[in-house]
């Protein structure tokens, strides 16, 4: 059995510190179905990938990108274009922006622009994990699984990935996932995320998800990140993520992020060149 205790102090350490307790009962193994578990998992999760939704689209901006150049425009701007397009391909545009004659506020608006995007392509891969595709999309055929009195531990590696590393996933019996961890062999770091989920009568819907990042087992920053989720049509789409980061230079400050989605639109009539590039 794992218990996973989160302990935090006022105003300090609301993401670092993390207390795990893992007691393994090795005298006694649950007794599992494999297909059954593995049905369980690929299932019981809302994803966008085994719904009808081919695709769909959203403006994106951010409190950060807003603040940035609120002294440049008087209306709301929203810089970057997601689209999501079926099995599970995410694509970021650049949208265009009212011309600014100064060369330096555009110089600024730019450089406002490519972070909000870099953000954004990273917190995705998370939101791609739990929330638009199959946790276990990537699982190669020579997994391990371990079975507890009470938990399931899937491990194997990581083949697609340019370093090396493993990954851990922990499930209880009924397939929820508890938290997955990826190791990097080069670098000792060690990445741990802990999904979120509710249920919605049929489906658990992630609705955000804690990140811890490890260097030789020494915590050096962490996030958390909540996903606001509304219905359109018959989907649960996203409409904001709240993050709030912690680092371990900066122990005694919370940074806020909230990246707004608008403009959303489904089953756009697109046609994709170059998928993956």
């Amino acid at each position: 059995m794992i218990l996973l205790r989160w302990k935090s102090r006022p105003g300090i350490n609301k993401f670092l510190v993390l207390t795990v307790i893992c007691v393994f009962r090795f005298n006694a193994f649950a007794q599992i179905n494999e297909p059954e578990f593995f049905n369980r998992v690929n299932t019981n999760y809302y994803t966008l990938e085994l719904t009808n939704l081919n695709n769909f689209s959203s403006w994106i901006s951010s409190n950060i990108f807003e603040e940035t150049v609120r002294d440049l425009y008087k209306d709301e701007i929203y810089p970057i274009e997601f689209l999501w397009v079926k099995p599970n391909d995410p694509y970021f545009i650049r949208r265009p922006l009212p011309p600014l004659q100064d060369s330096l506020a555009a110089a600024r608006v730019q450089g406002a622009q490519d972070e909000l995007q870099q953000e954004l392509r990273a917190l995705l891969v998370d939101w791609g994990r739990f929330y638009s595709g199959r946790l276990l999309a990537d699982m190669p055929t020579d997994y391990i699984l371990e079975t507890r009195e009470d938990t399931v531990l899937l491990k194997f590696k990581n083949y697609n990935d340019s370093r090396e590393s493993e990954t851990y996933i922990l499930f209880g019996l009924n397939g929820l996932v508890l938290q997955t961890s990826v190791v990097y062999q080069d670098s000792s770091e060690t990445i741990n995320t802990f999904p979120e989920y509710k249920y919605t009568g049929e489906y658990w819907l992630c609705t955000g998800w804690r990140v811890q990042i490890l260097k030789k087992n020494d915590v050096i920053s962490g996030f958390h990140v909540k996903v606001i989720s509304r219905r359109i049509a018959k989907y649960w789409l996203p409409s904001q993520f709240q993050m709030e980061l912690q680092s371990k230079e900066v122990r005694d400050k919370i940074f806020i992020r909230v990246y707004n989605f608008r403009n959303i639109r489904i089953n756009r009539d697109i046609q994709v060149l170059n998928r993956g590039n």
